[in-house]
């Protein structure tokens, strides 16, 4: 693990990856909150 300053972290707008709050996510908030992360990355 690496300490990095935080003025050098940016937003990277054009990443694949978008959290939504919709209601599929808060059954994933959910299911993790009661079993845990099932597959870890």
């Amino acid at each position: 693990m690496k300490n990095i300053s935080i003025n050098k972290i940016y937003p990277f707008e054009g990443h694949p990856y978008k959290v939504l709050d919709n209601e599929e996510m808060n059954n994933l908030i959910q299911s993790v909150q009661i079993h845990g992360i099932m597959s870890p990355l």
